[in-house]
């Protein structure tokens, strides 16, 4: 059922955002299969090895949807982040775009647009303590992102898509069964802040969207804001992730300069 799977708005309200035991298992069985899975691309480009399958694309080929509501998210974005942050919720949909191309996926761009530029809503200042009793910072965003979604004229099902995209962000995998959107979502956000996957796009794809959006410091002050997290919500997905998976020093070793 939807409702019992980690990481949903569904789980997060039932739950305060609190992992369980089991599921604090669960979480890292599959943080441990991924890693494993990585494991030889991953040494490889340790190693500096050309990854001659590296997908390249022309950034300016990336489709950005021209529809209102895609408009009114960036005018919100554009409100409540600091440009570092915006600039990540910018990259992240580039990174998912061009990792869906790479794996065929077909996709809703308006919807993973607009999730990817509102995935953060919940450490910002306007946002932060807006949904009582909930713990997980990526459910307020969720929260915030549903309830705006419905004021904008999306339908039910769309609202829910979007919020448990965002709400799933936290978890160490998505698979695209749990929502392709909600997936690439993900996949680019682990591309931007820990460089998951950057071995499977070219350098000068990358280093062109970076150019468009630059990181402007982002490794420290997006670590500093999830160590926050981390230190004042215990029990929660991001707790979890900086005692058992070393995320802060996941972010730090990404492959990018800032």
């Amino acid at each position: 059922m939807t409702s019992s799977r980690i990481g949903t708005l569904a789980w997060a309200e039932r739950t305060s955002g609190i992992l369980s035991r089991r599921e604090r298992i669960s979480l890292l069985g599959d943080a441990i299969g991924l890693q494993l899975r990585i494991l030889p691309a991953q040494a490889r480009a340790l190693l500096g090895r050309a990854n001659s399958r590296a997908f390249s694309v022309d950034p300016d080929r990336l489709r950005i949807p021209d529809t209102v509501i895609a408009r009114q998210a960036e005018a919100l974005s554009s409100e409540v982040y600091p440009q570092a942050l915006l600039n990540h919720c910018l990259r992240s949909y580039a990174w998912g775009t061009l990792l869906a191309q790479r794996d065929g996926l077909e996709h809703d761009p308006e919807l993973l647009y607009v999730t990817c530029l509102l995935h953060d809503l919940g450490v910002t200042d306007r946002y932060r303590d807006t949904v009582a009793g909930q713990s997980c910072f990526a459910a307020t965003g969720a929260t915030v992102a549903r309830e705006w979604s419905r004021g904008h004229g999306w339908g039910e099902p769309r609202c829910t898509a979007l919020a448990d995209a965002i709400c799933q962000h936290l978890n160490p995998q998505v698979v695209p069964e749990h929502g392709i959107e909600a997936h690439l979502m993900q996949a680019g956000a682990g591309f931007d802040v820990v460089g998951m996957r950057h071995w499977e796009v070219a350098t000068p794809t990358v280093q062109a969207v970076l150019a468009r959006h630059p990181r402007l410091g982002f490794k420290k002050s997006f670590g500093s804001t999830m160590c926050a997290q981390s230190d004042q919500h215990h029990g929660t997905r991001i707790h979890f992730l900086f005692r058992y998976v070393q995320f802060g020093a996941r972010i730090n070793r990404a492959p990018f300069d800032d």
